[in-house]
């Protein structure tokens, strides 16, 4: 016996609101709909802001150093290529048991530094970025779900299935960055909480349109 789909009502939508996500029912349906929306980045904008724009608890994962130009006037002179820097540096693991490499690790400061290319950075590019890694995992958890859920599967279980996948998806490489590139803890609970909120979101527009 074939399960009835929830209907709007049931996960909080308005009628009109379900029969809309019921018109999206393929990538380039949901790409259309995001590339037609008016970008507005303004602080008191209403459109087309990201989650990480409207949690402001995201302002914490950085922080600014005591004296920029100090900093910066050395980097310039470097002319360093956009990328990412270790320092110390000590490429053959063999040498870090040399007291003059474990030294300049005692003494630091040891950091990994990314280096970005230079100018004012654009937020079309990444927001264009991210939405095709949205679009990835979304793939994903299809996937997953396609080859492991029957056609007639509960809505609840179509959510759950793809909505861990959704969240792993998110949240790994917050994990990685945290054990092998020195990511605070904060950063990635945060991250961890983005992931929560992506999961969740994906894992119900699945339930929606199932099958």
């Amino acid at each position: 016996m074939r399960l009835k789909r929830p209907t709007p009502a049931q996960i909080g939508l308005t009628d009109d609101e379900g029969a809309f996500l019921r018109a999206l029912r393929t990538p380039e349906d949901i790409q259309q709909f995001v590339s037609g929306l008016n970008a507005n980045f303004e602080e008191e904008g209403d459109t087309l802001r990201s989650v990480r724009g409207v949690l402001k608890h995201h302002k914490a994962d950085y922080r600014g150093l005591p004296n920029e130009e100090a900093f910066a006037e050395p980097m310039r002179k470097m002319g360093l290529a956009p990328g990412i820097y270790m320092h110390p540096h000590c490429p053959d693991m063999s040498k870090m048991k040399d007291p003059a490499v474990q030294a300049r690790f005692e003494k630091g400061p040891v950091a990994m530094i990314s280096v970005l290319p230079s100018g004012t950075p654009t937020m079309g590019k990444h927001l264009a970025q991210w939405f095709g890694f949205c679009l990835l995992v979304s793939f994903i958890a299809s996937y997953v779900a396609r080859h492991t859920l029957p056609l007639e599967a509960d809505g609840l279980l179509v959510m759950r299935i793809t909505g861990t996948v959704a969240f792993a998806g998110y949240v790994l490489g917050d994990l990685q960055d945290m054990i092998w590139k020195g990511q605070p803890v904060g950063n990635t609970v945060r991250g961890m909480l983005d992931a929560i909120v992506y999961a969740v979101l994906t894992g119900l527009v699945f339930r929606l349109l199932w099958p």
